[in-house]
């Protein structure tokens, strides 16, 4: 009897699980069924994906160059209309580049190799004819404004910031600096020392507006045309006796007209144009939107069925590729505030950070981050040169009143007030030796820096590379280690261009 009882109590017992695993199973059952609907769901979202409600952020870039030159004229429309003037000048042909074709002289040839007007006839004859038409009159009334900043950027309606920012301001402004340093040379030639110095100035000009474009390449134009007018005067020192009134009015204009944007200004404009192609590219719920990184400037709407946006699963969400671009653009403001010594040893790492970004997770950063070293890059080169040019300035005018190279820089200081004199690139003095002169070389003096590598090697220069090209140790370029960088070089012969 109690074996029949145990082996009931048994059968009751097992009778009775059957409704607790039949209901487990309807639960993993529904779980499943969950699942598999939330999977559909985000596959159907990410084929049919649309972004979120777009932001204004032309609107915030513009206010964000306006407001450092909120109370002063607006030179842009004047500016436009200068280059303007320049386009509408016929230009003569010359060949083009390594692919061939032609394209209009930028006046390369004026400024290197011996001064020979035979081989210059079109060159310059191209010069009288943009006398006559009064562009360079244009240029010089673009002098007493300090803001050029666009009312809008031009954006269409549906397509994106970067997209949109093609100025062809910025592409006529280069060509019109080229023309004006080669005005410097022709003047330098004739003698007439007035023009040079309106040149010099009219190169100034260009640069503090082309540095107010929204974009780090408007800074690096605006950088090479400082560069550009400080190397043509260096030239010129090294050829020629250059007055000692003409030496003040071109220190003057150097402490003048030397006020190109803030690097920081142009970077948080450049984080506002990644900012704009983040929303362009992700969803409202933070997906990104595989088939819009190539085509950010696709309609608004639902992008078509793409099988490629299912990706967008792996990839990294709105919310942590927004946060990494801050990351990366907080570090560039912060690093452009610094000296060239204390950037190498901040805790953010650049190449690091890029090889972080690994297409599988972050293919939209990874296309759209720009190289925002190379805007800090070309403020420290700026700034080495337009120093090393006051000292430049200050040796001529000791040559004039001595007949001699000073024994050091602190004798020409001394004889002639010249300002900032240190070097942003050596974070340090510049290097000076006397030499002397030979048949090949008449230069009395070397004024260099030490360079990226901070190893003085006495104003030893790189050889030029494959290409012709002196690596640049201002910039750290591949063969410059080991050497140094001056300032008062010789003139490029023809046959090296």
């Amino acid at each position: 009897m109690a074996g029949k009882h145990t082996s009931t109590a048994s059968e009751h017992i097992r009778r009775g699980a059957r409704p607790g695993r039949v209901k487990k199973r309807y639960i993993l059952l529904l779980v499943m069924l969950l699942l598999l609907g939330w999977a559909g769901w985000t596959v159907v979202r990410l084929l049919f994906a649309k972004p979120g409600p777009y932001v204004d952020y032309e609107a915030q870039i513009i206010d964000l160059l306006e407001s450092p030159h909120a109370d002063e004229e607006n030179g842009w429309a004047a500016y436009v209309a200068a280059l303007a003037a320049f386009d509408a000048v016929p230009a003569p042909q010359e060949p083009g580049g390594v692919f061939g074709g032609s394209g209009p002289t930028d006046l390369d040839a004026v400024v290197s190799g011996d001064f020979d007007a035979g081989r210059l006839e079109e060159e310059l004859a191209y010069l009288v004819d943009l006398r006559e038409a009064a562009v360079f009159k244009a240029l010089g009334d673009l002098s007493p404004y300090q803001r050029f900043t666009r009312s809008e950027l031009g954006v269409e309606a549906g397509r994106s910031l970067i997209g949109s920012l093609t100025s062809e301001e910025l592409t006529r402004a280069r060509r019109l600096g080229k023309v004006r340093r080669a005005s410097m040379r022709v003047a330098a030639e004739a003698g007439d020392w007035t023009e040079f110095a309106l040149a010099f100035n009219d190169l100034l000009i260009l640069a503090r507006a082309a540095s107010q474009e929204p974009s780090i390449l408007g800074y690096l134009v605006a950088s090479s045309f400082v560069t550009n007018a400080c190397n043509e005067l260096a030239l010129t020192l090294g050829e020629r006796q250059v007055p000692e009134s003409v030496c003040g009015t071109l220190l003057t204009l150097l402490d003048e007209r030397v006020r190109l944007a803030p690097v920081s200004q142009v970077l948080e404009c450049e984080r506002l144009i990644v900012y704009d192609r983040i929303q362009r590219t992700h969803t409202a719920g933070g997906q990104v939107i595989m088939s819009r990184l190539g085509n950010v400037d696709a309609p608004p709407g639902p992008s078509p069925a793409r099988i490629e946006n299912l990706k967008g699963i792996i990839q990294a969400s709105r919310a942590e590729t927004k946060q990494l671009a801050d990351e990366y653009f907080d570090a560039l403001i912060e690093q452009a505030a610094m000296s060239r010594v204390d950037r190498a040893n901040h805790p953010f790492d650049f190449d690091h950070f890029g090889g972080t970004l690994a297409p599988h997770k972050y293919a939209m950063l990874g296309t759209s981050l720009p190289i925002g070293e190379r805007a800090i890059r070309a403020a420290d080169r700026r700034g080495s040169v337009v120093n090393a040019t006051r000292l430049l300035l200050a040796i001529e005018v000791y040559q004039g009143r001595h007949g001699r190279a000073p024994e050091s820089l602190a004798q020409a200081i001394d004889d002639w007030r010249v300002g900032d004199v240190s070097d942003p690139v050596a974070c340090g003095p510049f290097g000076y030796v006397l030499r002397e002169p030979t048949a090949d070389d008449s230069r009395p003096f070397l004024l260099y820096s030490v360079g990226v590598d901070g190893e003085d090697n006495g104003g030893i220069e790189p050889p030029p590379n494959d290409y012709g090209r002196r690596p640049d140790a201002l910039t750290n370029d591949t063969g410059s280690v080991g050497y140094d960088y001056v300032f008062n070089r010789l003139r490029e012969p023809v046959e090296e261009r």
